[in-house]
């Protein structure tokens, strides 16, 4: 004679089971240009950011030639939600 609570026990777990969601294993996921293009647009934009944000506070006011004033504004806002954006993600721990 079984244990009904193992019973209730074994039925939870057969429903947990039954709403997980299958991810696609498709072999396209396993190329390697494929993982590049998942994960390449972030570093990318962080690189592009850094680049401007160097350019805008150090390079550009070195050669004379800064930016104005509505482009620099651009430039830290993005920088700022993008970085502020990746700091969520690693106090979150999804990334």
């Amino acid at each position: 004679m079984s244990d009904p609570l193992d019973d209730q026990v074994r039925a939870l777990l057969e429903g947990e089971q039954r709403l997980r969601i299958a991810m696609p294993d498709h072999p396209i996921r396993r190329n390697r240009w494929f993982q590049m293009f998942v994960r390449l647009p972030r570093p990318a934009l962080e690189w592009v950011t850094v680049a401007s944000v160097g350019y805008a506070g150090i390079i550009g006011p070195a050669i004379q030639r800064p930016l104005g004033d509505g482009y620099l504004v651009q430039i830290l806002l993005f920088a700022g939600g993008l970085f502020g954006v990746r700091a969520l993600e690693k106090i979150k721990g999804v990334a």
